[in-house]
């Protein structure tokens, strides 16, 4: 019999996917310019923290990075984006349905998504 135990380690602390998304940006960034000069996201993370630790101007500027990214996102996501919210929703759960389990899918069902006031779908089975 296999184990059922589990083990999770974590470093640092938790920060909001838009932060990873940015932290993962820098680093891919970097490695194509710099030749991968950064080992790993832990690396990037330091030298972000090191931008905001440096003044008021670093952490507006780590702030602005993190504020375009989440405007790129709303404007992808909009009515009329590039990739609108039902229809990427609806996209995402039809693939992601397949591997859910058989008694969950047998019947009808559905999915009430939203994102803030803005966003609103109902994905149905």
């Amino acid at each position: 019999h296999g184990s059922k135990a589990v083990t999770t380690t974590r470093r640092g602390y938790p920060i909001c996917g838009a932060v990873v998304q940015l932290l993962a940006a820098v680093w891919l960034a970097c490695a194509a310019v710099q030749s991968g000069r950064l080992d790993g996201l832990a690396d990037v993370e330091a030298e972000m923290a090191a931008v905001v630790a440096s003044g008021p101007e670093g952490k507006a500027m780590v702030q602005r990075c993190v504020a375009a990214l989440l405007h790129g996102h709303i404007n992808r996501l909009r009515e009329g984006g590039a990739d609108p919210f039902r229809a990427s929703m609806d996209r995402r759960l039809s693939a992601d349905r397949r591997e859910w389990p058989t008694a969950l899918t047998r019947g009808h069902g559905s999915l009430g998504l939203n994102l803030g006031d803005v966003h609103k779908h109902t994905f149905t089975w």
